[in-house]
């Protein structure tokens, strides 16, 4: 608690955000929002997670120099600063809702430090409903993981899109030949048998497509997708390189949080002007894609991809993905490993939950169990026992 690690770490939560907001975005396009809107984006439930938990640090570190007044102001001047910024910035739209959350994420950093005893003292000796919600965090999120996956149709008119450009998604240099969901056409315009597509997306019936290959695009591109009449998004698909990259609208988005996708790395190994039959169904248990004699299956994320939900980053390589998810899963797991103290117990209650994890995955059909999901729990159960276990030694 001296003030010179309170500048360190303001100094690096301070980078952390600064590199996190002040470059142009590559999601959608700008939209025209008020200034005054709180919760007014399709994504804003996530976004203001996310802001709260980038602002901690620096709020954290403003209290340790100085205390909760400079914590609260310096948080607040950061985030003005920043949003003004970004008017400059393509992609980049502020509102007052940002600069709120992000001075919120500052304070409540800054109350952890202030009442750091307090909460020292909580975690010492854990009241039963302290070890109550400890215990039920990590069910709860592997639950909403799961309903928050499933598909969501809007009940609006659908078209059918065939490599457009759509917000930041450039069109697929190729050309598409023919798209069909259960046998049912899908043109490039407004789908004529409107229920019965509806029905055939609901059930999972195949999502065909005979394309032309074109050459690889360097950026993420549009080759089909669905739209209501209202602009919004039902399913894509588009194609990075050779990668395939699937989404459909799930639950999440009626809750403002993201909307994650599937990426079959290497899927489209055909040469400039090969045709190609892809095709999307869903099976009992599990989303399968194909791509002309070649399947994969199980390509969805398990509990441990529930970070998806908040931030999907496109381009996230599969070794960083898995790491987000051992950290998301040992961030569930932490604070029933502290609350339930014991030689050893922070080893079993971690691989419990991994349990329950895969269990949930393998309930969901719109997750698949992976093995990381059973052992990831394990580490943070094990440093929340070991925190607790050294503080109760020093006190």
């Amino acid at each position: 608690m001296r003030p010179r690690n309170g500048y360190m770490i303001a100094g690096a939560g301070s980078a952390l955000i600064l590199a996190s907001t002040l470059w142009p975005s590559s999601g959608d396009a700008p939209r025209e929002l008020s200034f005054w809107c709180l919760l007014c984006g399709s994504r804003d439930t996530a976004d203001s997670l996310v802001n709260i938990l980038l602002f901690l640090p620096f709020g954290a570190g403003l209290a340790i120099v100085r205390g909760l007044s400079l914590a609260v102001g310096g948080s607040f001047a950061l985030s003005g600063a920043v949003e003004l910024i970004q008017t400059t910035l393509p992609g980049r739209f502020s509102t007052l809702g940002d600069i709120l959350f992000n001075s919120a994420g500052g304070a409540i950093g800054a109350f952890l430090v202030v009442f750091r005893a307090r909460i020292t003292a909580t975690l010492i000796a854990p009241p039963m409903w302290g070890k109550t919600l400890a215990g039920l965090l990590p069910p709860a999120v592997f639950a909403a993981t799961a309903i928050l996956s499933a598909p969501s149709l809007p009940e609006r008119a659908y078209y059918g899109q065939w490599t457009h450009e759509i917000g930041k998604l450039h069109p697929y240099p190729g050309r598409v030949v023919s798209a069909s969901v259960g046998g049912l056409p899908l043109p490039d315009r407004r789908v004529p048998d409107q229920e019965a597509v509806r029905q055939a997306l609901r059930v999972g019936e195949p999502l065909r497509l005979e394309v032309v290959a074109g050459p690889e695009p360097p950026e993420l591109s549009h080759l089909f997708a669905i739209y209501d009449d209202w602009q919004r998004e039902v399913l894509l698909i588009a194609v990075q390189g050779s990668d395939l990259v699937f989404q459909r609208r799930t639950l999440s988005v009626q809750l403002r949080f993201d909307q994650p996708f599937l990426r079959w790395r290497s899927a489209l190994n055909a040469r400039e002007g090969d045709p190609v039959r892809i095709a999307v169904r869903q099976e009992a248990r599990s989303l399968c894609l194909e791509v002309d004699d070649r399947e994969r299956c199980n390509l969805s994320f398990g509990v441990g991809g529930g970070w998806r939900l908040i931030h999907r980053l496109w381009g996230a390589p599969p070794v960083l993905a898995a790491l987000l998810g051992v950290i998301w899963l040992s961030i569930l797991s932490f604070p029933a490993g502290a609350a339930l103290v014991g030689v050893g117990r922070g080893i079993h209650i971690g691989l419990a939950f991994g349990a329950l994890g895969i269990l949930a995955s393998w309930w969901s059909p719109w997750l698949s169990p992976q093995l990381i999901d059973l052992v990831a729990p394990v580490p943070g159960a094990w440093a929340g026992w070991a925190m607790r276990t050294l503080m109760l030694r020093r006190a």
